[in-house]
């Protein structure tokens, strides 16, 4: 099967479960039928973003995709991120383009993800090798937190989010929810490589204000099941795609504070997320190539 045809399964299925036929309920098989060409459309285009991932320097296919996917990005506190050595960058994960922001911002070719054993991520050939995969079904934590520790030891960045899964956008669900259960995994890569600088980044904005506002947003109840809806809208409409990603860097941690250190750490990104002071400054995206831009 091709990666296109792979991928417009997969944002089919997705689709039509962000829509509310989870788990089999009957009307899934026609919601993904109805759905899917869009999901071939969008499916096009993921292929077209993960043909720059495989081709271009990691941070140059970034901006690609911001730009592609009208994502503006303004940071605050980027120089109190170090220049070289060992980052574990920690975030909270709003969804779609906040690694790509992350990447851009940060500007370092020699970043991996930490991702979740995901097929539409297994299914991004060329961006699946810089993913480290959080393999739950082997009921372990052992394998990616080694793989992890084996980046951050030969010097490179490791962004991770800790809540595992999607957490609601600040900028549009307000920043006293934003952040959902961390794990305390970020401790424990701490303790293993007491070398790594630990650096708290907060991002907002990545989820279309426009695209939760609409009326089929409110076929679902939750929050979370609405910022779902909203997501698939921003990838269907182009009117909806336009936002501008805020990300707020915070001075690196002490790795070796260990157990206390996860604590501090949330408490160091609620203050981010809600610093009325923050000197934001735009992000330069270099120009696309309008030879491979997408049609």
């Amino acid at each position: 099967m091709s990666q296109v045809e792979l991928l417009t399964d997969i944002l089919a299925r997705e689709g039509a479960e962000a829509l509310g036929w989870e788990h089999g309920r009957p009307g899934g098989a026609a919601a993904r039928a109805l759905l899917r060409p869009a999901a071939r459309r969008i499916a096009r285009e993921f292929a077209d973003a993960d043909a720059m991932l495989e081709s271009r320097p990691l941070p140059d296919a970034a901006r690609w995709i911001l730009d592609h996917f009208s994502a503006r990005v303004e940071v605050a506190g980027l120089d109190r991120v170090p220049g070289h050595g060992p980052i574990l960058l920690v975030a909270n994960h709003p969804g779609l383009t906040d690694a790509m922001a992350l990447i851009a911002a940060l500007d370092r070719a020699d970043l991996r993800i930490v991702a979740a054993d995901y097929p539409f991520l297994h299914a991004m050939r060329g961006l699946a090798p810089r993913l480290i995969f959080l393999e739950v079904s082997r009921g372990s934590q052992l394998g990616w937190i080694r793989a992890v520790s084996r980046d951050l030891r030969q010097g490179s960045v490791v962004l991770l989010f800790p809540a595992g899964g999607l957490e609601p956008d600040p900028a549009v669900l307000g920043a006293e929810g934003a952040l959902l259960s961390w794990s305390d995994s970020v401790g424990l890569i701490a303790r293993l490589v007491p070398d790594a600088q630990i650096v708290p980044a907060a991002v907002s904005g990545v989820l279309s204000q426009r695209a939760f506002a609409h009326a089929l947003t409110r076929i679902r109840r939750t929050p979370r099941d609405r910022q779902r809806v909203a997501t698939l809208l921003q990838m269907i409409d182009a009117r909806c795609r336009p936002v501008t990603v805020r990300i707020a860097f915070g001075a690196p941690l002490e790795a070796e504070r260990g157990a206390t250190l996860n604590g501090e750490l949330v408490a160091r990104m609620r203050k981010l997320l809600s610093d009325p002071s923050a000197a934001w400054k735009s992000l330069s995206h270099r120009p696309s190539d309008p030879a491979t831009t997408a049609a």
